[in-house]
Formats: structure tokens, C-alpha cells, sequence
């Protein structure tokens, strides 16, 4: 019984933790985004990260932070917000490798948890499992993101 908990908890831990992490890394760059505004001038000249990199989010996140870096050497020469800038670009640093450790923690969890309920699965099907559980957190994380869920935030506590 113990057993079966711990695989089960493992499992659920394993991707909050993933989805946690990488939800923290997203606020970061959103957060590097409202810095980079600031300096719109100097962006201008560097392309944006495709969304597309979300399949991966530890990518995104650090391709997000290489290309806030590039900007960032650029405007840092003319302005002297640096040390704001420093720490963001160090946090997103710090959440792109807790999101790569946490993804490939889940790789074993979930393994683990099919393990345990008899289920086997090819690599093609477990492969494709593991891209939909890593959607859904990526949905989740959008969802937090969304301006639909800042008003209904709002709304709950606004509204008497």
C-alpha cells in the first residue's frame, strides 16, 4: 500500500514540480519583457523566440534569456538599470535548469507509475504520453498567464 502511494505521489510531485518550475521561469521572462519595453528601441533589432519553443520550455526559456542577454550587453552600455536587470536574467538562468532537472525527473516518474500499473508501452506511445502530460502543464501555465485569468483574479477580490 505505502508502495503505491509513494509511486502515485512521486508521479504528481514530479510534474507539478515541472510545471511549477517552468510556470516561475514564464513570470521571469514576462517579467525581463517588461524591462526589455524599456529599451524598445534596442530590441527592435533582435528577433523574438518563436512560441513554438513551449514544446520544450526549458528552451524557450533559454533562448528567451540568451536573446534578453544580447539585448541587454547593447542597453546596458547606455543605461545604468543593470543590477535589476542582472538579478532577473539570474532568476531565469536559475528556473531554466530547475525545469530541465524537473523534466527529466518526470521521465522516471512516469515511468515508474505505468510500471506499477501494469502498463506497457513502445517508446512511440510513451513518448507521445509523455508530450500530453507535458501540454496540459503548458495549458495550465498559459491559463495562469492569460488575461482571463488576471480578471477573474481580479474579480474574485474586488467583488463584495
Amino acid at each position: 500500500m505505502r508502495d503505491s502511494l509513494i509511486t502515485i505521489l512521486n508521479f504528481l510531485g514530479g510534474w507539478i514540480i515541472y510545471t511549477f518550475s517552468t510556470y516561475q521561469g514564464a513570470m521571469e521572462i514576462a517579467e525581463q519583457k517588461s524591462i526589455i519595453h524599456k529599451i524598445k528601441d534596442v530590441s527592435k533589432s533582435y528577433k523574438d523566440v518563436s512560441p513554438l519553443y513551449w514544446f520544450f520550455p526549458p528552451l524557450k526559456i533559454h533562448l528567451e534569456t540568451k536573446r534578453f542577454k544580447a539585448i541587454f550587453k547593447e542597453f546596458s552600455s547606455q543605461n545604468d538599470d543593470f543590477e535589476e536587470v542582472f538579478t532577473i536574467s539570474n532568476k531565469a538562468t536559475a528556473w531554466f535548469y530547475v525545469g530541465i532537472g524537473s523534466l527529466l525527473n518526470c521521465v522516471g516518474t512516469t515511468d515508474a507509475l505505468l510500471d506499477f500499473l501494469n502498463i506497457e508501452l513502445n517508446d512511440f506511445l510513451f513518448a507521445l504520453l509523455f508530450m500530453v502530460l507535458m501540454i496540459l502543464c503548458l495549458v495550465s501555465i498559459f491559463y495562469r498567464m492569460s488575461d482571463k485569468a488576471r480578471n477573474k483574479l481580479f474579480k474574485r477580490y474586488t467583488d463584495k
